[in-house]
């Protein structure tokens, strides 16, 4: 895609709907980085059986969000397409999106981001349970 084009649709978006669609890509990233760090650990099942059974959990759970990350591109693609084809039509009119469309993956968006944290945040507190756990055992 023409990158003018691209950055036209980024631009509107941003500036008239408060929707940064580069947003997605990043939660996209880490939340793979959070999975990747919860199935390192669960590759190593030396840990107490209470620390396996979280990082199973952890590790449905970052699946999860990657699954919700995935839906909810395809939610912005919808959006963004439509902008796309405003561009594309070259017409004078002002473009107009369906609010509760846009309010929709503006709210997803936000609460996949807060899961993600929340995820992070025990994926920390994890490690130091495993720290705990592996001074116990020596």
């Amino acid at each position: 895609m023409d990158e003018k084009l691209e950055e036209k649709i980024s631009g509107e978006l941003l500036l008239k709907y408060d929707l940064h669609l580069m947003r997605m890509a990043e939660l996209q990233e880490f939340a793979k980085v959070v999975r990747d760090f919860v199935q390192y650990l669960g590759n190593n099942q030396y840990y107490s059986d209470g620390v396996n059974k979280k990082i199973f959990l952890l590790t449905i759970e970052a699946d999860a969000c990657l699954l919700s990350v995935e839906r909810l591109n395809l939610k912005a693609s919808d959006v963004r397409v439509v902008v796309e084809k405003h561009f594309l039509s070259k017409t004078k009119a002002d473009l107009v999106l369906e609010p509760k469309a846009v309010d929709g993956v503006k709210a997803e968006l936000k609460k996949l981001q807060d899961e993600l944290c929340s995820l992070y945040d025990r994926c920390i507190v994890l490690t130091q349970e495993i720290k705990l756990d592996f001074k116990q055992r020596q």
